[in-house]
């Protein structure tokens, strides 16, 4: 039977994810086209291109890594090797994240 979880498929996440989520195609996109201009077709096929090439690469690497059964330390079990957080970050992280929202409502709002 397969495994659950393919060390190549957590690798190919982890290569891809950063570079082809929406928030970076659109900076890198508004960026190319210019204050106040529109992207071109041109511009933004060659950004789509560039995206499915970082995807592709990464998909290939994951069947390669699979295929050989690298180790890439990737846990399968559910709290294997997890370093517990200090309890003073886990009771200060919810205040951090509702001060981090409401500074930016306040950039969005301005």
């Amino acid at each position: 039977p397969p495994p659950l979880l393919l060390s190549g498929l957590a690798f190919a996440f982890l290569l891809s994810a950063p570079a082809t989520n929406v928030s970076s195609l659109l900076l890198l996109l508004r960026a190319g086209a210019g204050k106040g201009k529109a992207a071109s077709r041109s511009h933004v096929a060659a950004l789509l291109s560039v995206a499915a090439a970082l995807t592709g690469t990464a998909l290939a690497l994951s069947c390669l890594v699979d295929h050989f059964g690298v180790d890439l330390l990737v846990d399968r079990g559910e709290g294997v090797g997890a370093v517990p957080l200090p309890a003073w970050y886990v009771a200060a992280s919810p205040f951090l994240a509702a001060a981090l929202a409401a500074a930016a409502g306040t950039r969005l709002s301005a």
